[in-house]
């Protein structure tokens, strides 16, 4: 399994840098989201065409924040190689990768 760097990811924080706290803001973001989102779908009927209208748009937005956040961690990566010499998630960055 992979995962991010955490220490050096707060040594980019350290720095102030706006943009990096909006890249994790992103990362965070995505994760509350399919966090919230498990919990909501457990309480839907997908027998109702409610339930399904609701999971498509769950599912919809669960990828719109996706790809924010693989955007996101890539640039975080190519920020970190930059100011730190490494990249802080060495793990596969791909829109179609869903984990």
């Amino acid at each position: 399994m992979h995962k991010i760097r955490t220490a050096d990811v707060v040594e980019l924080m350290k720095t102030g840098d706006i943009m990096i706290n909006s890249l994790i803001d992103n990362l965070l973001d995505y994760s509350q989201y399919i966090s919230s989102v498990d919990e909501k779908i457990k309480t839907l009927n997908l027998n109702t065409r409610y339930g399904l209208y609701m999971a498509e748009q769950f599912d919809m937005h669960r990828r719109e924040k996706h790809d924010i956040a693989i955007t996101s961690l890539q640039k975080l990566n190519d920020i970190s190689v930059q100011r730190l010499g490494r990249i802080v998630y060495e793990g596969i960055i791909d829109s179609a990768h869903r984990s």
